[in-house]
């Protein structure tokens, strides 16, 4: 029954009257109920015809409009079918929820992505006819994100399989998200002693498995062993599962007997919350052909450590991110070797990443390190294997005289070939975050005047970043800048090639 005021359903707005006569307190056997309960009833009885009469006439009208659409909406009647459709897809969002991100928005992709309801949902709501247009391209619905909740997994299940079929033999992008009830409510406690099967959903995902090219999955990690097939189409794979490991069980885990691989062969981009360092290395053996691999922690969950003499070599991997572990990254990267690496994200000692990148022997262009151990002679050592660096960013560590020592006799440099390598002759962008232990004189001179002096010509340094944590050792930088020195960096401030912050303090601003 709907509220006659608000229109709405509900079940404490609208009264319930006992018109039988059995609450009356006069009541009359001869009669029936009393007058008062007969008056309602009748007005109840005639609410009811008068609610069935407007359900009526607005199914009435919808027909209607549905009519007239046919002979007036231009855009429905002239436009071709496969027009419409083709704008339809027009609709879905430009790059998947796993590609197109660079190393310097890394951070943010970890951020909680703004979800909206899905273009073909919203397209086939407009009127009967964009309905059938939309559920008649499917490439409308080779895109779906799947909330999994641990109620009427029938239903769930069902629409999955609508879905998915939908799409009819198009390679497919699916983002799994397991969608948990809240811990505090009483119903979830019930729940907890009697566990919900969710068998049924992952059965109408597996049943399309071999079409997946995309892969998003957010659940516990015991559910992914209920993704069962071959999925040779598979490119990119995101794994947030939680525990963070992989059970070794799991079909997804790159070590399982049952596909040696060939659910792992074609992915070219990977990413997960963690993996131990034997985990991390079964993955690569199984993924030669990666291009990008992501991992936010290198951990040890007390397994045997792998064969020190165990080598691995990735001929086509690009970009390696590692952002939590720095103990068991220096073991990860001693089994590696990436001929053309290019980005390098790691917490690793120093002398672990100058032997991986000498190993390799990569043309590394962007660095991102948190120094967590090591010396600045570890780190100019680390610099010298690394001659085509154009952007590097130190995260955690001191920020060392010995740094700005050496990039101040090349701001200037010859214009051919050297019989001395020149230091970090390409760099273009840097920034450095920790404790400073440098003069502050010697930060304007690692930029040149921009004035060519015979063969020479200036590095192509267009930016320094400092975010320094202050300490009153000795040695250390004082928080005061000579005015003579000072003036010298706002000017390059102002040429927009130097900010430096304590803090969110901008210590060059007036």
């Amino acid at each position: 029954m709907r509220c006659t005021t608000c229109t709405r359903p509900s079940k404490d707005r609208v009264e319930k009257v006992n018109v039988s006569g059995e609450e009356c307190s006069t009541p009359n056997s001869y009669h029936g109920p009393c007058q008062g309960c007969r008056d309602i009833s009748e007005v109840d009885v005639q609410i009811a015809q008068a609610t069935a009469l407007l359900l009526n006439l607005r199914l009435k009208r919808c027909d209607a409009k549905r009519r007239r659409n046919q002979h007036h909406d231009r855009l429905v009647r002239r436009l071709p079918v496969e027009v419409i459709s083709r704008i339809f897809v027009h609709c879905l969002p430009p790059q998947s929820p796993l590609s197109g991100v660079g190393y310097l928005g890394y951070l943010e992709s970890r951020c909680p992505k703004q979800r909206t309801q899905h273009p073909g949902l919203v397209v086939a709501a407009v009127c009967q006819s964009w309905r059938q247009i939309a559920l008649a391209t499917p490439r409308l619905w080779s895109v779906a994100v799947m909330k999994i909740e641990e109620s009427d997994v029938a239903a769930q299940a069902e629409m999955t399989a609508d879905w998915l079929g939908r799409s009819g033999a198009l390679p497919l992008s699916l983002e799994i998200r397991q969608i948990k009830p809240d811990s505090s409510s009483i119903s979830y406690s019930r729940r907890i002693r009697k566990p919900i099967d969710l068998t049924p959903i992952f059965e109408a995902v597996s049943a399309h498995i071999l079409r997946l090219k995309r892969l998003e999955v957010q659940v516990d990690a015991e559910l992914l062993d209920l993704l069962r097939g071959e999925a040779p189409m598979l490119r990119e794979l995101h794994l947030d599962q939680k525990p963070c490991q992989i059970p070794k069980g799991s079909f997804f885990a790159p070590s399982h007997p049952a596909h040696s691989g060939s659910n792992w062969s074609g992915v070219t981009f990977f990413e997960t919350l963690s993996l131990s360092v034997a985990e991390a290395l079964h993955l690569f053996e199984q993924t030669q052909q990666l291009v990008e691999c992501r991992i936010a922690e290198v951990n040890d969950p007390f397994v045997e450590l792998p064969d020190e003499t165990r080598h691995i070599t990735l001929p086509y991997l690009e970009t390696l991110l590692l952002d939590q572990g720095p103990l068991k990254q220096s073991g990860l990267l001693n089994h590696l070797t990436a001929p053309v690496l290019k980005t390098l994200k790691t917490e690793a000692h120093p002398d672990s990443i100058s032997q991986f990148i000498t190993r390799s022997k990569c043309g590394l262009d962007q660095l991102l390190i948190n120094v967590l151990d090591g010396t600045p002679e570890d780190l100019i050592e680390l610099f010298k294997t690394t001659p085509y660096l154009t952007n590097l960013k130190i995260m955690e560590g001191t920020i060392a005289e010995m740094f700005f020592e050496h990039l101040a006799p090349t701001s200037l440099m010859g214009d051919g070939p050297s019989a001395t390598p020149e230091f970090l002759p390409h760099l273009c962008d840097v920034r450095l975050t920790g404790v400073p232990y440098f003069k502050w004189s010697s930060v304007p001179c690692i930029f040149s005047s921009r004035k060519e002096n015979g063969d020479l010509v200036p590095r192509p340094l267009n930016y320094l970043r400092l975010t320094l944590s202050f300490t009153d050792e000795d040695g250390g930088t004082p928080r005061i800048i000579p005015e003579d020195v000072k003036s010298r960096l706002k000017d390059l401030r102002a040429q927009s090639k130097l900010t430096i912050y304590s803090g969110y303090y901008d210590i060059l601003r007036d």
